[in-house]
């Protein structure tokens, strides 16, 4: 769930991909990738296990999400700073066994939180974040990638 500042909820999101453990206890999986528009930007959510796979991020970030939210138990930390690097997004992870921090677009962490706490740090939503030689790859990785390829 996604709760605003007023305390209303502004949008759930039902995890995508489970562990097969979650799966044998009986939970369903969700089968959309919801953005929410909020009062500062747009946001997609990501729950632990979705990391491990490229989708979840990519299908948010095609939809608009500035910044994707992860709530996470325990999970690969290159994968999280990944999906935040190929998807030119911002990244906030509130972790259990994973550390809580706010990444920037390039994988950079602006903050870290410590055990048990949060993470704080202010984002330009407006920056640009360029590859050093291929410029803005934000739009332009979208329009490239091969699905035709299998």
């Amino acid at each position: 769930m996604l709760i605003d500042r007023a305390g209303n909820v502004a949008g759930k999101y039902r995890k995508v991909y489970l562990p097969r453990e979650e799966v044998e206890a009986g939970l369903t999986p969700g089968n959309d990738y919801p953005v929410f528009r909020t009062d500062f930007g747009t946001v997609g959510i990501m729950i632990c296990y979705d990391v491990f796979f490229a989708d979840p991020a990519r299908a948010l970030a095609l939809k608009g999400a500035e910044m994707i939210l992860m709530p996470i138990w325990g999970g690969d930390e290159t994968l999280a700073k990944a999906r935040a690097i190929e998807n030119r997004v911002f990244l906030v992870a509130s972790g259990y066994d994973h550390p809580t921090y706010i990444m920037d677009p390039d994988g950079e962490r602006l903050s870290v939180g410590p055990r048990p706490g949060a993470a704080v740090a202010t984002v330009d939503l407006n920056r640009r974040y360029l590859e050093k030689f291929l410029g803005e790859m934000k739009a332009r990785r979208p329009k490239e990638l091969r699905v035709d390829v299998k």
